[in-house]
């Protein structure tokens, strides 16, 4: 007869098992998902959660954008898109691929609003957003605008490591202007990263 052995652990060892490596809990998983007008509430619902009492643009501003990217006929890949985190909503991006409001006639990939809940705020949710832009703008072949928020978007653009890493995508600062009353006194900056990515020469 064949003995047969079912396995090489016997005894204690039969509970020390190698885990399994490389696969990412399902709560740690990062999804997008694109926007649409019937998501207005759900996005105006996390405004009102990442900013103070008075400085939300609110619902009407919101499907306004979601408006326009419909009416524009933008693909899934270039839309705004809610970001998740396991199942949970982690934050969002209103960005449309649209006239520039620096250069008239010339198109840009304008980023109206990007947030990151607080609870997500500090984990990598921000780049991988900003991964998104950058793509949008690259398949366009398109600068990059924002009206940027003194206290959220600004100082994460400004920030030497994302300018360096902008830069090595091909996106440089070209633009970077202190915007007038805005927002209930809120200050505001326009910021504009110019597409390089054909030009020869790269700037010093």
């Amino acid at each position: 007869k064949t003995r047969l052995s079912y396995s090489d652990a016997i005894g204690d060892q039969i509970y020390d098992m190698p885990k399994i490596r490389g696969v990412e809990p399902l709560d740690k998983i990062v999804t997008f998902a694109n926007l649409s007008e019937r998501d207005a509430d759900l996005i105006a619902k996390m405004e009102a959660e990442a900013y103070p009492v008075g400085m939300t643009q609110g619902k009407a501003h919101i499907a306004d954008v979601l408006r326009k990217q419909r009416e524009l006929e933008v693909p899934g890949a270039a839309s705004s898109f809610i970001i998740r985190q396991g199942d949970e909503a982690a934050g969002y991006l209103l960005v449309l691929p649209e006239e520039s409001e620096n250069n008239p006639g010339e198109q840009a990939a304008h980023v109206y609003d990007m947030v990151v809940l607080p609870k997500f705020r500090g984990s990598p949710l921000a780049r991988k957003m900003m991964e998104r832009v950058l793509d949008v703008a690259t398949a366009y072949k398109v600068p990059i605008e924002a009206e940027a928020r003194a206290s959220t978007s600004y100082p994460l653009l400004m920030n030497k490591r994302i300018r360096l890493w902008f830069e090595s995508k091909g996106f440089f600062l070209t633009r970077n202007e202190k915007l007038p009353a805005y927002l209930n006194g809120e200050d505001f900056y326009s910021v504009r990263f110019e597409n390089r990515q054909n030009n020869e020469e790269v700037p010093q």
